[in-house]
C-alpha cells in the first residue's frame, strides 16, 4: 500500500471507532476498544457530588427506568484452510446470536461493517497481504420481516459484491501498539456504504437475533506473524446496542430547590422506541403559581464491549460530555424524543403568597398647635395570594389627639366593634396604639385607611413621627409605612377692615400662602381688595408666601348717596329706559362720582325775564325703586383716614349757545339752596347761598379747616318742588334780550382741589 492510501483508511478506522460506539469483538486476544471521550460507568455516576441541587434530581442511572439486559448467546468466527485451494485458500466466516431480556423500551440492534484482519508485528517490513478476496460476500440475518435496512424479498439471505481491493486498509498499531494489520472490511448494504442495520425489539417480535457473514481470500501466509499471545488474524462486527432512554420531569419550589418535590414525577416514554416523540408539560399545582422550566441533559448511554453472556445495563457507559443544565426559559412544555441520551426537565414553581406594602402620607409636613391632620395609610397586595386578616398597627406619638373619622375606602370604620364585613378598629389610650382590622386585601387589590386627628401639644421644631405596621395570618411581611409633622410657630395675618366687617386672623407656617378670606361687607361700599400697607397703595397678593407677622387693609369704594338723606345708596339711571347713567371712571380715591344734567325743558320765545328751573334726577334705590331727587353733584373720599388733606370743589359754566355757536344774551346760570342732608355725621363746608356759575370758578363746597375723613356726600342744588323740578338749579334770562327759536346748551366744568 501506498503511504497515502494508509493514511486514508486510517481516517476510515477513525470514522468507524466514532459511529454509534462500534463495537469489536476480537478473537482469540478479545482485546476491546472503545472511545476515548471521557466516560464513566453507571455506578460512578451516583458518586459524583455537586452543589447544584439539580443534578441530585436526575442521578442518571436507571433509577426511574429499567434498562434491558443484554445476551450474547454465541459467537462463531472462522477462518479455515480451503484444501486443495482454488483460487482461494481461506474460507471465513462470523456470526453472532443476541438476546434481550425485558425492560422499560424497546431497544435497538445496529450492525455495520465487518472486519478480518491479519495482524504483524508492529516492526514488521512488509505488511499482510491479501492478494485476492471473494467479490461476493454471503450474508445471512434471522427474523428477516423485523430488520430495517435489509434488501426486499431476500428472507435474510443476500449478498453484496465489491470489485478489487476498495476495503483493504493497513492499520499501524491496531488492535494495540505492538502490532499493525491489514484488515478486509465489507458492508452489508454495498461495497462503500456503512448504513447501520436496525433490529427494534419489543414483546411482538421474535426476541432472539443472529447474525452472519462469510466469504473467501487468498492469503499471503508468509507474512511474518507476531509473537504470542498477540494473534495473527482477527475477526471484528461493528454493532451496537440502543437502548431509548424514558424523559422525566420534577417539580419543585424555586426558593426550596432542595426540598421535597411538590408533585409527583413524571416520566413519559415508556414502553417507546427510538425517536418516538414526547411532550412534558407544567402542572396547575394548589398553591403555586409556574415560574419556569429548565431542560436537564445527562449523559448518553452506550453498550460495552464484551463476549457471550449477559451484561447489565450498569455495566454500559455513560459519556458525561453530553451533560449540561440548561437555562431557565419561560417554556409551559417541553417537545423532545426518547433516544440514547438521558434527559430531564425541572419545572419551577413558586409558592403562591401575598406581597403586601404600606405607604402613609401626611397631608402636611409642618403644623401648627392646633391644627388638624389627615394620615392616609395605602395597602397594596401584589402578590398572587390573598392576605388574610390583614391588621393595621398604628402607635401615635403623645400630642397627638385620638385619631377619629376613620375611612376604610369610603366607608367610616366603628370602634370596638366589627362591622358586617368585619371591619373595625380599637384604640388603647396607655399605649397610644391604633389597631385597624382591615381583613381581606385580594391579590392585586389597594384599600386605602384614611384618619383624621390633631396637635394638641408640643413645641416648634419638635417632630412628630408615627410608624404603622401592616400585617396578615398567612404572611410573615410587616411592611411599614411612616409619617413625620414638624411642629412650627405661625406667623399672624391680621385683616384690618377699615370700617367693614370683621374678619377672623390667620396663622399661617412660615413660607406658606394666606388664604384669601371671604369680602367684608359695608353698607353703601364696596369692596376693592386686601393692601399691605395703610396708605393703602399696595395690593396684597395672595400667592405671596408670608414670612413675617403682617396687617392686611381693606379697601373700600363708596356708593353714591342719597342727596335727600345723604345714607342710602343711590344708582342715577336715564328715566327714559332706566340705564345707568355714567359716573367718573376715575379709580383716584378722591373724586367727583357724579354730576346730574340740567334740563330746563322747552319754552315759549318771550323778551319777557325767565327764571327756568331745572328738572329733578332720577335715581334706583337699594330695593330697586325709582325715585325722582333735586339735582346734585357726589363727592366721594375713599382716601385713608390718615391720608384726608381737605379739598374745594368749584365750578364755571361756558356761554350758553345755540347750534351754529350763537350765544344766549342776558342768560346766567344759578345754584342755589346748597345743602347737604343731615345723617348725623359731620359735613363739608357750603360756601354761598347762591353761586352764579356764569363767569370763573366759583366756589361751591370744600373741607377746609375741617377734619372730616372720608365719607360719601351728595350736595342737592334745592328741593323738588311740586313740578319735580330742582330749586337750586337756575337759568336767569333777564327782560328785553331778543332770542331765536333754537335749541341753548352749556358746559359746566367741575374741579376738585386738593389742599396741598
Amino acid at each position: 500500500m501506498k503511504g497515502g492510501d494508509n493514511e486514508k483508511m486510517r481516517k476510515k478506522r477513525q470514522l468507524l471507532l466514532v459511529l454509534g460506539t462500534l463495537v469489536l469483538f476480537l478473537v482469540l486476544m478479545l482485546n476491546f476498544f472503545h472511545s476515548t471521550d471521557k466516560k464513566i460507568l453507571a455506578e460512578d455516576q451516583t458518586k459524583e457530588t455537586t452543589t447544584n441541587p439539580i443534578n441530585s434530581y436526575f442521578t442518571w442511572k436507571n433509577d426511574w427506568q429499567k434498562n434491558n439486559a443484554v445476551k450474547v448467546t454465541s459467537i462463531r468466527n472462522e477462518n479455515k484452510t480451503i484444501n486443495p485451494p482454488t483460487l482461494y485458500n481461506r474460507a471465513i466466516a462470523n456470526a453472532f446470536s443476541f438476546d434481550l431480556l425485558e425492560g422499560d423500551t424497546k431497544p435497538v440492534l445496529n450492525s455495520s461493517a465487518y472486519t478480518f484482519g491479519l495482524v504483524t508485528p508492529i516492526e514488521a517490513i512488509e505488511w499482510p497481504v491479501f492478494q485476492s478476496v471473494d467479490p461476493t460476500v454471503y450474508y445471512e440475518y434471522s427474523n428477516p420481516s423485523y430488520w430495517k435496512g435489509l434488501p426486499e424479498n431476500v428472507d435474510g439471505k443476500f449478498t453484496s459484491s465489491k470489485s478489487n481491493w476498495p476495503n483493504v486498509a493497513h492499520w499501524s498499531g491496531w488492535p494495540n501498539g505492538q502490532v499493525k494489520t491489514t484488515a478486509y472490511v465489507v458492508y452489508p448494504k454495498g461495497p462503500t456504504t456503512n448504513d447501520w442495520l436496525s433490529y427494534t425489539f419489543s414483546d411482538e417480535v421474535p426476541n432472539n437475533v443472529t447474525m452472519e457473514i462469510s466469504t473467501q481470500v487468498k492469503v499471503d501466509d508468509s507474512y511474518e506473524k507476531p509473537v504470542a499471545p498477540q494473534v495473527s488474524w482477527l475477526w471484528g462486527l461493528g454493532w451496537n446496542i440502543e437502548i431509548p432512554q424514558v424523559v422525566k420531569a420534577v417539580f419543585k419550589d424555586v426558593d426550596d430547590p432542595n426540598g421535597a418535590s411538590i408533585s409527583a414525577d413524571e416520566v413519559l416514554g415508556y414502553g417507546g422506541e427510538m425517536a418516538d416523540s414526547v411532550v412534558l408539560k407544567n402542572k396547575e399545582l394548589v398553591g403555586y403559581h409556574f415560574v419556569s422550566s429548565q431542560v436537564v441533559l445527562g449523559p448518553t448511554i452506550n453498550s460495552s464491549s464484551f463476549g457471550t453472556g449477559i451484561r447489565e445495563p450498569s455495566s454500559f457507559y455513560y459519556d458525561e460530555k453530553t451533560s449540561s443544565i440548561k437555562e431557565p426559559t419561560a417554556d409551559t412544555s417541553w417537545t423532545t424524543t426518547i433516544d440514547k441520551q438521558q434527559k430531564g426537565i425541572v419545572f419551577w414553581y413558586k409558592k403562591k403568597a401575598p406581597a403586601i406594602t404600606l405607604d402613609k402620607k401626611v397631608n402636611q409636613s409642618s403644623a401648627m398647635l392646633g391644627d388638624e391632620l389627615t394620615y392616609t395609610l395605602t395597602m397594596e397586595n401584589k402578590g398572587d395570594e390573598a392576605l388574610l386578616k390583614g391588621t393595621i398597627k398604628d402607635s401615635l406619638p403623645a400630642g397627638l389627639a385620638k385619631p377619629n373619622r376613620l375611612l376604610l375606602g369610603d366607608k367610616s370604620l366603628p370602634e370596638g366593634t366589627a362591622n358586617s364585613e368585619g371591619h373595625y378598629f380599637t384604640w388603647n389610650s396607655a399605649t397610644r396604639e391604633l389597631t385597624v382590622h382591615v381583613g381581606t386585601i385580594l391579590e392585586n387589590e389597594k384599600k386605602q385607611l384614611t384618619y383624621e386627628t390633631s396637635i394638641t401639644t408640643g413645641v416648634s421644631g419638635e417632630e412628630m413621627v408615627n410608624t404603622a405596621i401592616l400585617t396578615g395570618e398567612n404572611t410573615t411581611q410587616k411592611p411599614q409605612g411612616q409619617a413625620t409633622v414638624t411642629i412650627v410657630d405661625p406667623w399672624k395675618v391680621t385683616f384690618e377692615s377699615n370700617g367693614g366687617s370683621s374678619i377672623p386672623e390667620q396663622r399661617v407656617k412660615d413660607g406658606e400662602l394666606a388664604q384669601q378670606p371671604n369680602d367684608p361687607s359695608y353698607p353703601n361700599k364696596v369692596f376693592v381688595g386686601w393692601f399691605e400697607d395703610s396708605p393703602l397703595t399696595t395690593q396684597w397678593n395672595f400667592t405671596t408666601p408670608v414670612t413675617r407677622d403682617i396687617t392686611l387693609y381693606a379697601k373700600w369704594r363708596s356708593k353714591i348717596v342719597d342727596p335727600n338723606n345723604g345714607v342710602d345708596p343711590l344708582t342715577p339711571i336715564d328715566p327714559k329706559d332706566e340705564s345707568d347713567k355714567p359716573t367718573n371712571p376715575t379709580r383716584e380715591d378722591l373724586r367727583i362720582e357724579y354730576v346730574s344734567d340740567f334740563d330746563f325743558g322747552t319754552h315759549k320765545n318771550t323778551a319777557s325775564k325767565l327764571a327756568l328751573k331745572s328738572a329733578g334726577d332720577h335715581g334706583k334705590a337699594a330695593n330697586d325703586t325709582t325715585k325722582t331727587v333735586p339735582s346734585f353733584v357726589s363727592i366721594i373720599d375713599d382716601r385713608p383716614n390718615n391720608n384726608t388733606t381737605s379739598w374745594s370743589l368749584q365750578a364755571k359754566a361756558s356761554t350758553f349757545k345755540d347750534e351754529k355757536g350763537e350765544p344766549l344774551k342776558g342768560a346766567r346760570l344759578l345754584l342755589s339752596d346748597l345743602n347737604y342732608a343731615d345723617n348725623g355725621k359731620e359735613r363739608p363746608w357750603v360756601t354761598k347761598d347762591v353761586v352764579d356759575l356764569s363767569g370763573d370758578y366759583v366756589p361751591i363746597t370744600d373741607t377746609l379747616g375741617k377734619k372730616i375723613g372720608n365719607g360719601t356726600w351728595s350736595l342737592a342744588f334745592g328741593k323738588l318742588d311740586s313740578n319735580q323740578r330742582s330749586t337750586g338749579v337756575t337759568l336767569d334770562i333777564a327782560q328785553g334780550y331778543g332770542k331765536k327759536q333754537a335749541e341753548y346748551s352749556t358746559t359746566i366744568d367741575w374741579e376738585l382741589v386738593v389742599e396741598p
